[in-house]
């Protein structure tokens, strides 16, 4: 509890922090709330990026139907890509086998494969428009226009190659199998895996058909190669490569899509919880509140934020300490009280009373709002309210009042007949000037003060029930006809005769007025069993069965106190539930006193089983109002989470013309965050794929090497640089990279800090986790691994120049891999330079285009002949050519799937930046509303109330057995000539300083329970959750604590020295603290379902009450039972006297805590006086 009130005033009252403490708090409210729906926190979380378990996430929260749309529109942007590759190839295809025909005079032979490429170039263009416009609002067609190009092009392959066989008996490889198997996994939007697998290994199978058939002449006359199943097994390892390339990427890529949907619908989620959580808690805060107060709050607390981020100094004046106190100079305030309510009290159980009560007042709010009148708190039996307040002031309050008060007396006329209950309403109403506020620095209650109040609230007390007592300013108000009669009050009545007004009463017209919805209020006063149909139809209703909490406020408020001896005061009825004390205070202008009102339950009787504490409710629409409103609500943002993502899918930039020229941040072409600092934190991200891609890597380098291998007859031992390349990845690479995974799945015990005992384990798995999370070591390990891959094949190609110019043509076979198994390692390795997704792009490319261009080169000077030696692609086209151009059109399929890839991570980083954002300023708003609501109430019942999870159908009550309750008044306050404001700046200075210390040793397990005037009400030992407070020497191990009447005490002892200060700074040296001390059973809980107020409720609560009433300033009262723990704790309390104390029959033994002449404690045995 304490720590979350430091939060609180750690920055808003700048207690003992210094602006570097202050900057720490305030990086505290900034960091964004850790709220996660998927477990997804940490980017770099092992488990979060496993494909089985975000598979499992999806189907766990139904999300399998938005995820197809997702990757439709994803899928949607790759075929567009593929349509441009296509576009390209058939452009590049067409031109160089036009012009080597046209160089060769073999235009006439090649006409065919030319208008095969300009079909591909037409079809390409023609689809791509029509996939960039029409297909993008209708997708159920794209499957359709797929299949058909795949169609087309897989036809173009393998009919160019057969129509040369055919007619011209040429042997010409197909160009595009390797591009074609690819696209099967990646660019046909095909949602279901073993399709694509079905695809791909089809293409595979009549690439294999054609080699063998065609080009290998495994029948006819082309039998002739020694090398055939050498040369056949070669190309099922490449098209093995290829195959599983394309799985590669389709599983990372799902993997990639998966966890970013479910980052970015979580984030969705937090900022819609986030802004549910603050229309809730504003929602909450101005139903106690005034919103435009609030408002104001904010406004400050945001302005000394700033001031903390900007200057080296705190604010001299934190929000807290300012009262925002406001003059409203035409106002009317009513005050209700219930007649009789003590017969009431004698006729029900307290649970009875206890719902009565909050369906009564329940009742009064409704009809408060509804008239634009603004409660301001209820005690007890007593109810008031001002009406002319903004935020929504009634157009002419003074009706307002009249109009609620009349609406008072039928609710209590409903309840009276239907329960035969002797009880009324006395209402009184006055109109003037009021001062409105929030007085302290914690548990804010919004009043209002003036003389006008105090006169409204004597209207009340000497009015007549049934009746609304008004003063002449009301009357002179009112425009609507009511039933008015003068009366002589004001002169007659001792109350009234300082005011020197006149007064009316108003009787409410005589007309039948809907009860339907009281009489499930009425039906709960039916205990007596005086009405056999009442119990009949209490016995029938809801009432008995919905649960429900003890909340009365069990202080009532008299209105005829009475002197005594001693010059203070009390009052009240000497029934079971009588009122218990009344008193005036010297708040004043001129002699106008101000009264304070406090009442309570005598000796209330605490249930002990759960079953008894919550017994069935009657109106749980009511009762729970506010709260049943919101979850709804949260149901509802929930469900527009998916509307939302539904909307940021469709608005996704994925078009060809949205990359290009209508993408902000990115540039189009470098690829690059247009802001340099985004850029860098993009490039630091995490990469826990990055493990996968060595294993792939060591994958396609042993194709490799069979690729280099298999069409020799004895392997070479130039190719030990693959072996070293090999045991490097395998026996140094994979243990760094996956120790750490391996060690959090199967070692930990699920505990991620948990680290192996042995040093050398301990030091990879530390730099598993480095490498995984550092950009710098994963480029490292890319340069130095690829360069070994790269260096494999270079070599293998230096060396068969070497072979080539030495031997003969015919044993070259013997020495050297054929021309087309080193185009293809080539092409393996083009792959393992493009296989890590997330090292930069450009570095990957600019890899990629040294390696080409070394090919290339190599392939037109030393490797011309023998690379000249092997099949072309196209008809009349040089092999060397051939050779360049597949390697060329491979490597820049790829480039184009990469540049793809990295724009969606670019595009989701953006989204997921901007959305961070509007969570961050949320989250701000959130804090900032959390530590209001805290300010407000206690924590654990604010929390009660914004559980969006909590029981709908439940009111809010603890019951605690040990409970120490203070109430502490300044007396002796005199403020002759001074104006209202000044005394309310001194008081809001008093009750500041007291709520300061509530940060302190002693103060940190008190919780201030209300301010009624110049008296602080504060208890200690209310801990939810736990019902005895005995037992927190327990609950606090690590924390020594005293009793909680020891606690209390010290903390009185502090504010009667704070008291001093502040008496001594405002030249009030005669003002001085009298304390009340008690501890026993308490009830805590709300009352209200529209404005929630906490109160605690029992004998102890009484009784500490009555303490300060009969005390004496500057001394601390307290009962016997409470002497005696003072006194078992070792401090020494000296015997007062026999007092008189209402409900307790006999005079009961008072003592005094002992204190020395510094108000300091006064241990037992520096005291002469004996134990109890």
């Amino acid at each position: 509890m304490s720590s979350n009130r430091v939060s609180v005033n750690s920055i808003l009252t700048g207690t003992n922090l210094t602006i570097h403490a202050a900057r720490e708090s305030l990086q505290n409210i900034r960091r964004i709330s850790e709220d996660s729906y998927y477990g997804l926190n940490d980017e770099n979380s092992e488990r979060t990026w496993n494909y089985s378990y975000l598979r499992d996430q999806f189907k766990i929260k139904n999300l399998d139907f938005m995820f197809e749309k997702y990757t439709r529109r994803i899928n949607h942007a790759y075929f567009s890509l593929f349509l441009i590759l296509l576009f390209l190839l058939g452009i590049i295809h067409f031109c160089v086998v036009l012009a080597s025909n046209l160089a060769n005079n073999s235009l006439n032979a090649v006409i065919f494969d030319l208008v095969c490429y300009s079909i591909l170039i037409v079809l390409s263009a023609v689809t791509l428009i029509f996939n960039e416009s029409y297909l993008l609002k209708n997708s159920k067609f794209i499957m359709t226009i797929s299949i058909t190009v795949f169609a087309i092009v897989f036809l173009i392959n393998f009919l160019v190659p057969l129509y040369h066989f055919w007619i011209n008996f040429y042997i010409i490889r197909p160009a595009y199998t390797t591009i074609i198997i690819f696209s099967c996994y990646l660019f046909f939007n095909i949602n279901k895996g073993y399709v694509t697998f079905i695809l791909g290994s089809f293409v595979s199978l009549c690439e294999i058909s054609y080699l063998c058939f065609v080009v290998y002449g495994i029948t006819g006359d082309y039998r002739e190669d020694f090398h055939m199943w050498q040369k056949i097994s070669s190309d099922v390892v490449f098209l093995v490569c290829i195959n599983c390339l394309g799985i590669y990427y389709r599983v990372i890529n799902e993997i990639v899509q998966r966890r970013t949907f479910l980052d970015r619908r979580a984030c969705v989620m937090s900022t819609l919880k986030l802004k549910h959580e603050e229309e809730q808690e504003d929602q909450l805060m101005s139903s106690i509140i005034p919103k435009n107060i609030i408002e104001e709050v904010k406004v400050d607390i945001m302005r000394t934020i700033q001031v903390i981020e900007t200057s080296s100094r705190l604010p001299r004046q934190k929000p807290f300490e300012n009262p925002y106190i406001h003059v409203y100079e035409n106002v009317s305030i009513l005050y209700a009280d219930v007649v009789n309510f003590t017969m009431l009290t004698g006729t029900l159980s307290v649970t009875k009373l206890v719902e009565t009560l909050n369906e009564l007042f329940g009742s009064f709010d409704d009809a408060s709002e509804k008239l634009n009148v603004l409660r301001i708190k209820f005690l007890g039996d007593c109810y008031y309210c001002v009406a002319g307040l903004p935020p929504d002031p009634a157009p002419n309050h003074a009706e307002a009042c009249v109009d609620l008060g009349l609406e008072m007396i039928q609710i209590i006329r409903n309840v009276r007949e239907s329960s035969n209950v002797g009880i009324g309403m006395r209402i009184g109403i006055n109109s003037g000037r009021v001062l409105s506020g929030l007085i302290g620095l914690t548990k804010w209650q919004f009043d209002v003060w003036s003389t006008d109040v105090l006169i409204a609230n004597k209207m009340e007390s000497t009015g007549e029930a049934g009746k609304v007592h008004i003063t002449k300013k009301t009357k002179d108000l009112l425009k609507k006809p009511y039933l008015i009669e003068p009366t002589d009050k004001g002169r007659v009545m001792p109350e009234l005769q300082p005011f020197n007004i006149e007064t009316f009463l108003i009787s409410p017209f005589e007309v039948n007025v809907q009860r339907d919805s009281l009489r499930k209020l009425s039906v709960i006063l039916d205990e007596t069993g005086d009405s056999n149909s009442l119990q009949q139809f209490l016995a029938n209703s809801k009432l008995n069965k919905s649960p429900s909490y003890s909340l009365l406020n069990n202080r009532t408020y008299s209105r005829t106190p009475s002197t005594l001896s001693n010059g203070t005061t009390d009052s009240g009825s000497e029934d079971y539930y009588s009122s218990i004390y009344s008193r005036r205070e010297s708040v004043r202008k001129g002699d106008a006193p101000v009264e304070r009102r406090a009442s309570g339950l005598n000796s209330l009787r605490l249930p002990v089983a759960m079953s008894e504490r919550r017994k069935n409710s009657g109106d749980i629409k009511r009762r729970t109002a506010f709260m049943n409103n919101y979850i709804k609500k949260y149901a509802r943002y929930l469900d527009n989470t998916n509307k939302s993502m539904e909307m940021a899918i469709k608005k996704m930039p994925l078009t060809k013309y949205q990359q290009w020229f209508n993408v902000k941040d990115i540039h189009p072409f470098f690829l690059v965050f247009q802001n340099l600092s985004v850029e860098m934190q993009f490039i630091k991200q995490g990469d826990p794929l990055f493990k996968y891609a060595i294993l792939m890597q060591i994958f396609l380098m042993l194709c490799c090497t069979l690729l280099q291998n298999l069409t020799l007859s004895t392997w070479q031992s130039v190719l030990v640089l693959n072996y070293v390349t090999l045991v490097f990845l395998v026996v140094v690479i994979t243990p760094v990279l996956w120790s750490q995974y391996l060690w959090q799945e199967y070692m930990s015990n699920s505990n991620p800090e948990l680290l192996p005992k042995f040093t050398y384990l301990r030091l990879i798995i530390q730099v598993s986790n480095r490498v995984t999370s550092s950009w710098i070591w994963r480029s490292l390990i890319y340069i130095i691994t690829t360069s070994l891959c790269v260096a494999c094949v270079s070599t293998e190609l230096v060396q068969c120049n070497k072979y080539f110019n030495e031997i003969n043509t015919t044993d070259i076979n013997e020495e050297c891999i054929t021309p087309w198994n080193m185009t293809r390692a080539m092409s393996v390795i083009i792959i393992i330079l493009f296989l890590f997704i997330k090292i930069y792009v450009w570095l990957k490319l600019i890899l990629v285009c040294i390696f080409v261009s070394f090919f290339a080169y190599n392939m037109w000077t030393a490797s011309y002949e023998f690379f000249m030696s092997s099949e072309s692609t196209n008809y009349m086209v040089s092999s060397n050519l051939s050779h360049v151009m597949i390697t060329v059109f491979f490597a820049l399929t790829l480039h184009l799937v990469d540049r793809q890839s990295d724009y969606l991570n670019r595009l989701d980083y953006n989204w997921n930046r901007q959305l961070n954002a509007e969570k961050s300023q949320a989250n701000i708003k959130h804090k900032i509303n959390s530590m209001l609501i805290r300010n407000i109430l206690p924590i654990h019942v604010a929390e009660m109330y914004l559980d969006v999870n909590r029981n709908g159908e439940e009111l809010f009550h603890e019951e605690y057995k040990n409970v120490a309750v203070m109430f502490a008044t300044a007396c002796d306050f005199y403020f002759d000539n001074v104006s209202e404001q000044r005394v309310l700046e001194i008081m809001n200075q008093l009750i500041g300083d007291f709520d300061k210390l509530l940060l302190s040793q002693n103060g940190r397990f008190v919780e201030k329970i209300k301010v009624i005037n110049w008296t602080y009400m504060a208890a200690c030992g209310l801990e939810p959750g736990r019902k005895d407070s005995l037992e927190e020497r327990s609950a606090y191990q690590d924390m020594p604590r005293d009793h909680v009447v020891i606690t209390l005490v010290k903390f009185a002892v502090e504010m009667m020295k704070v008291l001093k200060q502040v008496a001594k700074d405002s030249f009030q040296d005669k003002a001085k603290l009298r304390i009340g001390i008690s501890h026993g059973e308490v009830t805590a809980g709300v009352v209200g379902s529209r404005k929630p107020l906490y109160d605690i409720w029992g004998d102890s609560v009484n009784m500490a009450s009555r303490m300060e009433t009969r005390g004496i300033p500057g001394k601390i009262q307290v009962s016997k039972n409470t002497a005696e723990v003072i006194q078992n704790e070792g401090y020494a309390c000296e015997f007062r006297d026999y007092i008189n104390v209402k409900g307790k029959g006999n005079r009961v033994p008072t003592y005094f805590v002992s204190l020395d002449e510094n108000n300091e404690l006064v241990l037992l045995y520096e005291c002469c006086n004996t134990r109890l």
